[in-house]
């Protein structure tokens, strides 16, 4: 009976399984049957064992023989490029002046001067003449090229000529050249000085008479007659002052309530009546120390292209004196030799 009731439970274990196996697709839940194993199997109670693992559904899709052949890769889209650059035009020559000559000749009148010139990236030029430094001549030309020019007279000795040469750009560049051009007239003495006299030297009769702290030179005649009866007032600091000799025969040569100390002296005559005359003078110059002396001097004045003019002088002891300002009275002096 036992074995009969193991065999029923068996047989109906392996219907529902295969039941279940038909109906559901899915694999089914495997399930385990516990067999006794006091009770050995019989030959005739053995039966195929249902599968352990689900049937797949058939397909008709044959399996690949071989690996499939992967997708290239993605290529590079290349970026675009810029455009190339524009043409540039050629650099511009560099600013340079090749040449510049200047040649003079002698005229009737004064000189002229043929100017010749040649430069390389420049758009003009202009020549500033030397013979002034102030309202200077200038004459404006093309890059290359020459000029003629006829000019008077020259306010410096050998002036020098100048070429700018301008670029569009605003640069510029420069040479110069100088001429040979003496002064009209010579100094009086031997010095080396650029800018030239305005006359002749004039001689006259002066006089000269030393102080504690200056001296007084009297000039009868200063620029042939362009001024007369001449005071040179020479402070030691360098500075100096020019007055008019107004005292004449009728007047009298000192004031005797004027007593000076011991070994000095009260100025007489044209420098006495300066002197008494402006305290301002008297206190800066002192007493003077020695007489008057009477001399022949040389004066002459140098040309000018503004006020404050100089002029030169002969002292008694044979110096020369620069005075600076002589045009208007008043300015400074210096030794222009020793």
């Amino acid at each position: 009976m036992k074995k009969l009731r193991l065999l029923i439970l068996l047989t109906v274990a392996l219907t529902i399984a295969s039941f279940a196996c038909v109906c559901t697709p899915a694999p089914p839940t495997a399930v385990e049957v516990f067999v006794p194993t006091s009770i050995p199997p019989t030959p005739s109670d053995t039966t195929e064992s249902p599968p352990t693992t689900a049937p797949t559904e058939a397909s008709d899709e044959k399996p690949p023989t071989t690996a499939p052949t992967p997708p290239p890769p993605p290529t590079k889209t290349p970026l675009p490029t810029e455009p190339p650059p524009p043409p540039t035009e050629p650099p511009a020559e560099e600013l340079a002046i090749l040449s510049f000559s200047v040649t003079i000749e002698d005229i009737p009148t004064g000189k002229r001067l043929t100017f010749t010139w040649q430069t390389t990236g420049a758009t003009g030029v202009t020549i500033w003449s030397g013979t002034k430094h102030r309202f200077s001549d200038a004459w404006e030309g093309p890059p290359n090229g020459s000029l003629v020019k006829e000019l008077t007279f020259t306010y410096y000795r050998n002036p020098s000529m100048t070429l700018v040469a301008q670029d569009g750009a605003g640069h510029t560049v420069s040479e110069s050249v100088t001429v040979e051009w003496a002064c009209k007239y010579d100094y009086f003495f031997s010095a080396d000085i650029a800018r030239c006299p305005a006359g002749e030297a004039s001689t006259s009769w002066a006089a000269e008479q030393p102080f504690e702290h200056g001296r007084m030179i009297w000039l009868e005649d200063v620029g042939s007659g362009a001024l007369t009866r001449v005071i040179f007032v020479l402070y030691e600091d360098g500075q100096f002052a020019m007055g008019e000799d107004t005292w004449t025969e009728d007047q009298p040569e000192s004031d005797p309530s004027i007593v000076p100390p011991a070994g000095l002296l009260q100025p007489v005559r044209g420098f006495g009546k300066l002197w008494r005359e402006n305290a301002s003078m008297r206190d800066k110059l002192g007493w003077a120390t020695v007489e008057e002396q009477g001399f022949d001097t040389v004066f002459q004045a140098q040309i000018a292209e503004s006020i404050g003019a100089t002029a030169f002088l002969r002292t008694l002891d044979g110096k020369i004196i620069r005075v600076s300002g002589w045009d208007v009275g008043t300015g400074t002096w210096e030794y222009e030799t020793p």
